[in-house]
């Protein structure tokens, strides 16, 4: 028994009413360059109708950097070290944002013991852990020995100790980046008064 197979003709197919054709695949065209938008105005708190200017984000700033120094008046005398050591450590500007180089004007200062040259050892070493370095200025010439007998001039340098405060300060500016301008806030500071660490007596 021989089976004979017709085939149909093929119709065209069409979508039904409300369907897209298939997609067509092929070659995306190049999207030409987007222009740039901004984002809508931003309405106004003052009534309707009233749009305020978008504002772009201001870039974040860099960190401000630290007051190049600040300078303290403590005449020492033998076993005043480290209730001077103390003091200086416990000061709130010495906390958030302490400056560059701490300056400790010892003009005056009758005499130290080794005792207290280990406490300003432990200073040098506590403004290090915050960033800051320990200047000595205006030293008396009798003290000058007993500081470098204990350690202390070894430890922070000779570039550490100054003759005046005077000459520290123009030094603790020197060391900032910058043209090293002598501006009026340099000229001020070159004349300010150390501020008084220990209560006079």
């Amino acid at each position: 028994m021989r089976i004979q197979l017709s085939v149909a003709p093929l119709l065209a197919w069409s979508p039904p009413a409300g369907r897209s054709s298939p997609r067509q695949v092929g070659r995306r065209r190049a999207a030409g360059p987007r222009e740039a938008t901004s984002p809508p105005p931003v309405p106004a708190p003052g009534g309707p109708g009233q749009t305020l200017p978008f504002v772009p984000p201001r870039s974040r700033g860099t960190v401000p950097a630290p007051f190049p120094w600040r300078a303290f008046s403590c005449p020492l005398a033998p076993g005043l070290g480290w209730l001077a050591a103390s003091a200086l450590a416990a000061r709130p500007a010495l906390g958030e944002r302490p400056p560059a180089t701490v300056i400790l004007d010892l003009a005056g200062s009758t005499g130290v013991t080794e005792e207290d040259c280990a406490a300003l050892c432990w200073l040098h070493g506590r403004l290090a852990e915050l960033g800051s370095r320990l200047w000595l200025a205006a030293v008396p010439r009798e003290l000058a020995g007993s500081l470098g007998e204990h350690g202390v001039t070894g430890l922070l340098g000779r570039s550490a100790i100054h003759h005046s405060t005077r000459v520290a300060v123009l030094a603790a500016y020197a060391a900032v980046p910058g043209p090293g301008l002598v501006t009026s806030p340099v000229r001020e500071a070159l004349t300010a008064t150390p501020e008084q660490l220990l209560p006079p007596g």
